[in-house]
């Protein structure tokens, strides 16, 4: 079984993409077809809500399938609707499935062993039933994000998890938003190291405790990762100095104002990969610029998010190859 570092390797080599797509569906953003479709089946309820987002997400995952090579789903927008929205999220994970993209699940866990193991078993791994069957769970995806604040304790279930079956973990280690310094930057006595550099070498560390030699170093890719924003671009090339081993998953390029450039530093040097840099309001919510809805109907509104898509490819593509 190759690991969840391998797989992407391989999937990124052979789609010259490092393009993710993050569907992160706002209900009151969603196309006009798509919410009076839902609206004459189910009406003004939860279930027409539900289906409104599994519309959405199909329709987005197809038509980014060819220049994408994961997508990336916010579980929060899916839990806002109850159990009709983590059916959403469940079943577009499948579809995407089927198309051969990856699925990261962008659930941002943490907590102590025991609850961690639940999180892990819920989002990587197989549930008991009643009669003592195990079946994969519902909410089952390909990698998770989990946050590192619990330390070792919260980390190991979901990496003993991924590891027995394939998957893949992406640890928050430099997050993109504006008040990331608050604590990110928070320099550490004895050391001079700022909080999040030491976050970056403690995964390593978990990576050697996984028995992945030196945390994968320059031989192989580890099945952990690490988030880092493109919208710091100098510390994204000191987190790839930290984790040469490691996949960076990289949001902030486009809506947030990263550049390609700026997101292709997380590349392993000399290579393409490393890197999977993640755009979402700007390809999700293409139908809502008019240079990609030119010359069409309303009903097309996803071609022009598949327009989005291979425009971003191409331009992540130049940048590395320039880099």
């Amino acid at each position: 079984m190759l690991s969840f570092g391998e797989r992407l390797a391989r999937a990124v080599a052979e789609k010259e993409s490092m393009l993710v797509v993050g569907i992160d569906p706002r209900l009151e953003r969603l196309p006009a077809p798509v919410l009076d479709a839902s609206r004459r089946l189910y009406g003004e309820s939860w279930e027409g809500a539900g289906n409104a987002l599994l519309r959405f997400g199909q329709s987005v995952v197809e038509a980014v399938a060819p220049y994408a090579v994961a997508i990336k789903l916010q579980i929060a927008f899916y839990e806002m609707y109850g159990w009709w929205g983590l059916k959403a999220y469940a079943q577009i994970a499948a579809y995407a499935r089927e198309l051969g993209l990856l699925v990261i699940g962008d659930v941002k866990r943490g907590d102590i062993a025991s609850t961690a193991e639940a999180y892990a078993r819920a989002h990587l791994g197989e549930v008991p039933l009643p009669s003592g069957r195990v079946t994969p769970a519902l909410l089952n995806v390909d990698a998770v994000t989990i946050n590192p604040y619990f330390g070792t304790d919260g980390i190991m279930p979901f990496l003993q998890e991924a590891s027995a079956r394939g998957r893949g973990v992406f640890v928050l280690v430099r997050t993109s938003n504006n008040s990331a310094r608050e604590l990110q930057d928070l320099r550490i006595e004895g050391t001079g190291e700022l909080l999040w550099e030491r976050v970056a070498r403690q995964v390593r560390e978990w990576s050697v405790a996984l028995g992945e030699g030196s945390g994968a170093g320059q031989e192989g890719w580890s099945l952990l990762g690490a988030v880092v924003g493109a919208t710091y671009p100098q510390d994204l090339e000191r987190a790839r100095e930290l984790l040469p081993g490691h996949w960076i998953l990289v949001p902030g390029y486009g809506a947030q104002g990263a550049t390609a450039q700026d997101a292709v530093r997380a590349c392993r040097p000399g290579t393409g990969l490393g890197a999977l840099v993640n755009a979402s309001r700007s390809v999700i919510y293409a139908y809502e610029e008019p240079r990609f809805m030119e010359g069409r109907k309303p009903s097309q509104w996803a071609r022009a998010c598949a327009d989005a898509a291979r425009a971003a490819r191409d331009e992540l593509r130049a940048a590395s190859r320039e880099s």
